[in-house]
C-alpha cells in the first residue's frame, strides 16, 4: 500500500494538516479508488463522527483487499514460474499388508447436508451485508402477555 501511495506521487509528509487530508483523499480516489461522503474540511471539524469511522473502515477493508490481491497474484507468478514436477509413480507402494483391493476398509457414504445448513454447527446460512459477517440480533426486553378478556 505505502509504495502504491509513493509511486503515485503522493507526498503526505512536512504538510499542515488540511494539506495532508486532501492528499490522503487523492489518494483514496487514485488508489483505493474510493470516494469520500466528507469534505476534507468536514474530517477536520468536529462532528461527523459515524462517517468518519465509516469511512476509516472502508479505508481499511479495501487496503486488505488491495494486500490480499497482490500476495495472490505474488503466488500465482511463483506457481507458473516454478518447473513442474512429474507425476507420482503409479508402481507398487512402500506400504504393504495382507489386504488386496477387494478385501480394504471402505467408510459408510455420508449423507448429504440439509438444505438451509452450514458445517457441522447447524447455523443457518444468512445473507452478507457490505463484506460484513453476519450476526444475530439480541433479543429485546421481554413481551407483554396479554390475557384473555374474562367474560
Amino acid at each position: 500500500m505505502a509504495r502504491e501511495v509513493k509511486e503515485g506521487g503522493f507526498d503526505l509528509s512536512a504538510k499542515s494538516d488540511l494539506r495532508f487530508v486532501e492528499g490522503a483523499w487523492r489518494a483514496f480516489g487514485d488508489v483505493l479508488g474510493l470516494r469520500p461522503a466528507l469534505t476534507p474540511r468536514q474530517f477536520l471539524a468536529g462532528g461527523f463522527a459515524e462517517r468518519k469511522v465509516l469511512l476509516l473502515t472502508d479505508v481499511a477493508t479495501r487496503c486488505v483487499e488491495l494486500h490480499n490481491d497482490a500476495v495472490r497474484q505474488k503466488r500465482l507468478s511463483a506457481v507458473k514460474l516454478r518447473p513442474e514436477t512429474p507425476p507420482p509413480s503409479t508402481g507398487p507402494s512402500r506400504r504393504t499388508g495382507s489386504r488386496n483391493r477387494s478385501q480394504r476398509r471402505t467408510s459408510p457414504a455420508r449423507a448429504p447436508p440439509r438444505p438451509g445448513r452450514r458445517g457441522r454447527g447447524g447455523a443457518p446460512s444468512a445473507p452478507r451485508a457490505r463484506g460484513r459477517a453476519w450476526t444475530r440480533q439480541r433479543p429485546g426486553p421481554p413481551r407483554e402477555r396479554r390475557r384473555p378478556p374474562v367474560a
